[in-house]
């Protein structure tokens, strides 16, 4: 049996199309992961730019911090688990962090 997850997708506006840089935060409780989407690690091999989490057993709501390259931020309540979101720049706050 598999656990619970959330992917990431980015579509930046400002920064790169890809979201290359982007740096996601899932809160779960107590427990906080962190992933960055990077690019350029492989030669002549295209990636999808997708961040996957997994969650194990716990399938409570989480909360999710994205800071793209540009410095702008989103920040997402009670975002349900096993799903895919699609983050865009273009949605996230002005603010810099």
């Amino acid at each position: 049996e598999s656990g619970h997850w959330l992917q990431a997708r980015m579509i930046g506006v400002r920064s790169n199309r890809r979201g290359i840089g982007t740096k996601v935060k899932v809160r779960q409780g107590d427990r906080e992961l962190v992933q960055e989407l990077a690019g350029g690690t492989s030669y002549a091999v295209s990636h999808q730019p997708l961040l996957s989490f997994g969650l194990g057993p716990t399938d409570s709501a989480c909360e999710v911090t994205v800071i793209w390259p540009s410095g702008r931020r989103q920040e997402l309540k009670g975002v349900a688990v096993n799903q895919r979101l699609i983050l865009r720049e273009d949605e996230a706050d002005q603010g810099m962090e």
